[in-house]
């Protein structure tokens, strides 16, 4: 099917999800969902572009620009590879730090690019999941995810998926870290640094950790080995030594 303007004069929905093989175009109107809680798109054939900002200001129907969805939106998923909804200029990345209440957040583009902005655990403090496949992404990945400050790092933060990113940066694993983990996927295209440490042992509700083919350094800690929720432990590719004990 196509998309339809009719559809997005529905002002009180709270849910859209398209998915499949549907075509055509976004159309600017979509920002006048103010109501909308739930984002999903999933498809190849959609054009135009998705720039939550410009089409804010684009709307004929909103003569201040004000910027929609800010105090609604806690759940985004674009999963939009093979689609044209993304210039290379893109704003998506600097929008998304208007979407203060997100708690999902899963963008999959082979055409959006540019750095995750450094204020993003800030920002977006009320975040669960980061899931990111874009390829074209680059820069550093914010080491305030990895940290507990407050309420201001995104402290319910429990799982990263960094898939086909190129992204550098550290894990922060003291103290000061989150224990809430439960999934940290971090693939090889990535390079991302650290050292394990003790506290992993407690992180009692991760089940799933794959960082293969990184720069972390060190020993596995025997902590590890505590962990009764741990359904995957992958670390192969990185300067690590020692035994696992289970």
């Amino acid at each position: 099917g196509t998309l339809t303007e009719e559809l997005f004069e529905l002002s009180s929905l709270q849910s859209l999800i398209l998915g499949g093989k549907f075509s055509g175009t976004i159309p600017t109107n979509i920002i006048r969902l103010t109501n909308l809680e739930r984002l999903h798109l999933q498809s190849s054939g959609i054009t135009g572009d998705f720039s939550i900002s410009s089409m804010a200001i684009n709307d004929e129907s909103n003569d201040s620009g004000a910027f929609g969805w800010s105090e609604t939106l806690r759940d985004l998923r674009l999963n939009v590879t093979g689609s044209t909804v993304f210039s290379t200029d893109s704003t998506m990345l600097t929008d998304l730090l208007k979407l203060t209440q997100l708690e999902n957040l899963s963008l999959h583009s082979d055409t959006l690019a540019g750095t995750l902005p450094s204020d993003m655990p800030t920002k977006l403090a009320n975040l669960e999941q980061l899931d990111l496949t874009l390829p074209l992404l680059r820069g550093s990945f914010p080491q305030e995810f990895w940290t507990t400050n407050g309420t201001s790092s995104s402290p319910s933060l429990h799982t990263i998926r960094l898939k086909e990113t190129i992204l550098i940066g550290t894990i922060i694993l003291d103290d000061e870290s989150k224990t809430n983990w439960k999934e940290v996927l971090i693939s090889k295209t990535n390079s991302i640094a650290g050292m394990f440490s003790s506290h992993f042992g407690r992180m009692t509700d991760l089940r799933i950790l794959d960082i293969t083919a990184n720069a972390l350094t060190g020993t596995i800690p025997s902590e590890i080995g505590l962990l009764s929720s741990l359904e995957e432990f992958k670390v192969s590719g990185n300067q690590l030594y020692g035994e696992l004990i289970c």
